[in-house]
């Protein structure tokens, strides 16, 4: 599918959070898919290009720092957002553009969302 619509990876195996989340990014005007797991959300980032991955940390199989580990293998310039309930001082905090800790606002997520994507932009030839 094409969009013109900034693109939006969401891996995370809570329905809940696919919801809520997701919800608020279609509404500010993002494309989202959903990934129900790392395994998931990797197949999925090979056969498409996107814009942004954001990803839970806690998540059986495949965590979102291992996830974030085989995405940087694919692409090193695809933002990354892990949002997490705990940040623990081991967290790979950069393999992540940005962290966001449980709970967060609406507004905490689009702002994130937009920082990194202008980060990217400001990087690249637009």
């Amino acid at each position: 599918m094409l969009s013109s619509k900034p693109s939006v990876l969401l891996v995370d195996d809570e329905p809940g959070f696919h919801l809520i989340v997701g919800m608020s990014l279609r509404e500010a005007g993002y494309f989202v898919d959903d990934a129900n797991d790392g395994a998931a959300g990797l197949r999925m980032f090979k056969e498409r290009s996107w814009d942004l991955v954001i990803t839970d940390r806690a998540m059986p199989g495949m965590e979102g720092e291992q996830f974030a580990e085989e995405i940087r293998k694919i692409s090193t310039d695809v933002p990354l957002i892990l949002i997490t309930g705990y940040l623990e001082s081991n967290t790979r905090a950069d393999l992540f553009d940005e962290v966001l800790e449980k709970p967060f606002t609406r507004a905490d997520l689009l702002a994130a969302a937009r920082r990194v994507l202008d980060r990217k932009h400001v990087g690249s030839v637009c």
